[in-house]
């Protein structure tokens, strides 16, 4: 399969693949055909499974998940309703229920993902790549990278659907593109390519009314000025800024843009034409710790446990932390399996956690050796 930037390419071989595409309206291919997927409240249920990496999703949640504070009447009915349609479309015909793309058990349902290409996976990987270039100080090639990313978007992400998931993942999405933005303009500035820079900060000030307060922005504006030769408007842009500043909210630019103020009012090309501190001081690469033991060849059974230990994984509702931690237990009598369970859930879900995995034995149970203290 290969993939352009306008989204999914001809498919190569793997005619039962499923492929969706969401930084746009959502859209479903299996191999090269094209998918119908239903009216907008069946893709959001799509979406709020899909979205969930392969997590259980109870009803309660996944009608919260569409419908928010107002679930339809018999909600329960509904939504086999849906996903039954929905498994007519995405499963080869044929395909009993317990072998669906979405399975589902006494009140929840699971999206299977591991046969299913996101284009979020796509842009993941291009941005991840794109900043580490950054870090590099390959300040062209980052700034292609990232327009590259830039372009898998094909609109305002999950276009049309309903519900608070489907909100809070645009928002999410949209961070995202905001992300590789701001990270292109640090490189346009520096390269030279000041035209450019000033068409994307057109289109980011009109994108959020926050923008009207981000100092950052108004740095890499006032240097994309200056670098055309419009040091007047640099001077303008910032005065308007700290008027706002001091009248809305009562503060006064920080540091960095003030800074910046000098540099343009006494000509400081050396300052104002090299790469932005945010860029010079981008963070290295570090190691991933990845120290997970070997899965157990052939795990079977513990479908209900590891059904449960996906469920904690579900994102939270909306106005929940998004970023609550999570702590769970396994317990049971030695050698039951407790271990295997635990390492081979990880496996399953490793992916969600990108910034590494750690692994402790605690040697509770050796014969050879004293468990380990807490310390």
């Amino acid at each position: 399969m290969t993939w352009g930037s306008g989204g999914f390419g001809v498919d190569d071989g793997s005619p039962q693949l499923l492929r969706f595409e969401v930084l746009g309206p959502l859209r479903a291919w299996r191999g090269g055909t094209p998918l119908e997927l239903g009216p907008v409240k069946r893709q959001a249920v799509l979406a709020a499974l899909l979205l969930r990496q392969g997590a259980v999703v109870s009803h309660e949640r996944l009608l919260d998940a569409v419908w928010g504070e107002e679930p339809p009447a018999g909600g329960h009915k509904v939504l086999p309703t849906h996903v039954n349609s929905l498994r007519r479309a995405l499963d080869p015909e044929g395909t009993p229920p317990a072998e669906s793309v979405i399975r589902s058990g006494k009140g929840w349902y699971r999206f299977v993902v591991e046969e299913v290409r996101l284009d979020t996976a796509d842009l993941d990987e291009r941005g991840a790549e794109a900043l580490r270039t950054v870090a590099s100080g390959d300040l062209a090639t980052a700034a292609d990278q990232l327009s590259a990313a830039i372009g898998l978007f094909r609109g305002e992400p999950l276009a049309g659907l309903p519900g608070p998931f489907a909100r809070s993942e645009r928002q999410r999405l949209e961070e995202h593109r905001r992300t590789f933005r701001l990270e292109r303009l640090k490189c346009l500035v520096p390269l030279g390519r000041f035209g450019d820079a000033l068409d994307d900060l057109s289109g980011l000030s009109a994108a959020s009314a926050a923008d009207r307060y981000d100092e950052s922005l108004t740095a890499l504006r006032m240097r994309a000025l200056y670098g055309r030769g419009r040091q007047a408007e640099a001077l303008t842009t910032y005065d308007d800024l700290r008027k706002r500043l001091r009248d809305e909210l009562g503060t006064d630019p920080g540091e960095e843009l003030r800074r910046v103020h000098e540099a343009v009012l006494h000509q400081d090309d050396a300052f104002l034409l090299r790469p932005s501190p945010s860029v010079l001081s981008a963070p290295r690469e570090s190691a991933v710790p990845a120290e997970l033991p070997h899965d157990t060849p052939g795990f079977a059974g513990r479908t209900g446990e590891l059904a449960r230990l996906h469920a904690l994984l579900s994102p939270a509702r909306e106005g929940e932390a998004a970023n609550t931690v999570v702590i769970s237990a396994i317990g049971g009598a030695a050698g039951i399996g407790k271990t295997a369970l635990a390492v081979h859930w990880a496996h399953q879900v490793r992916d969600r956690f990108p910034d590494g995995q750690l692994y402790i034995n605690l040697h509770g149970f050796d014969h050879d050796r004293q468990p380990l203290e807490p310390g």
